[in-house]
């Protein structure tokens, strides 16, 4: 096919048009949600936003109210943003139950404990809320300080399972501190003490089930005896 006429189009490498829309156009707007839970009287789930540079931030919507951000203070000062590097792609950043908070702080993939208090005052604009609702029109976050429950290192951590009836965290671990023998991470399922033993005593952190490839999605039969 031939062109009779000059093209003022500039050449480029294919794939490399210039283009009106940017990323900041096609992403703005843009909110993930994920990993639903449900605690007591409270649904919680995880939204990724882009105004927060891919910060993954617990939300918490209590029975008939409005939600609001749940923002857990790591001992340096950090926000804990909550995904997990286990297997690459992550999933099972958290598990929250009567009012505990275990999750995987995405970095370093470490587990952190937090308490919430269910009845935590809201902010201001509380005498504009209906009865019932335990959070503003315009809600502040929740704020709670939380502390590791494992040793930091090269071992990460995902889909914790909080287990108050034994006192422990069930979670999978991908360890690269302790590669096999094809130099390539062990993954395994453990069992994490809830009182923060665990995070300078490796030792306490004891392995459930060992030696295969991908280990996922702990659970609790319905009457809690078996894992």
């Amino acid at each position: 096919m031939t062109s009779t006429g000059a093209s003022t189009r500039p050449e480029v490498p294919y794939g490399a048009w210039p283009s009106p829309l940017g990323l900041d156009a096609l992403t703005a707007r843009t909110v993930t949600l994920g990993e639903p839970r449900l605690d007591a009287t409270s649904t919680w789930w995880v939204e990724r936003r882009p105004e927060n540079g891919g910060l993954a931030t617990l939300v918490r919507c209590p029975d008939g109210g409005i939600p609001g951000d749940v923002n857990l203070v790591l001992p340096g000062g950090d926000t804990l943003d909550a995904r997990t590097r286990v297997y690459e792609y992550g999933g099972g950043a958290y598990d929250v139950a009567d009012g505990t908070v275990v999750a995987c702080h995405g970095p370093a993939s470490r587990l952190y404990r937090a308490e919430v208090d269910e009845d935590a005052a809201p902010s201001a604009g509380a005498a504009d809320v209906p009865a019932g609702l335990r959070y503003p029109p315009e809600p502040g976050p929740l704020t709670a300080s939380a502390r590791p429950l494992t040793p930091a290192g090269g071992a990460r951590y995902a889909a914790p399972l909080i287990d108050h009836r034994r006192g422990l965290v069930h979670a999978v671990r991908e360890d690269h501190d302790n590669p096999d023998a094809a130099g390539q991470p062990t993954v395994d399922l453990v069992a994490v003490p809830l009182d923060g033993s665990g995070a300078d005593d490796g030792s306490a952190v004891r392995t459930v089930l060992a030696g295969w490839d991908f280990v996922a999605s702990p659970a609790l039969s319905p009457d809690g005896r078996l894992l």
